[in-house]
């Protein structure tokens, strides 16, 4: 094999390596991120009153 051709090889396989250590380590991030985030972990309402549905007598 040609010189050229092995180190072209070598340069584009670590290219390879590093993008999707790059990728994976992002996804990592975002997904520990998430973790501590209260967003859909909200409590049911208990007392739910709509307007022109209260129980008072009509006089």
């Amino acid at each position: 094999m040609d010189r050229r051709k092995i180190i072209a090889t070598a340069g584009a396989i670590t290219v390879t390596v590093l993008a999707g250590s790059t990728a994976i380590a992002a996804n990592v991030g975002i997904l520990g991120n998430g973790a501590n985030n209260p967003v859909g972990k909200l409590s049911p309402v208990v007392n739910l009153e709509l307007p022109g549905t209260s129980a008072r007598p009509v006089a």
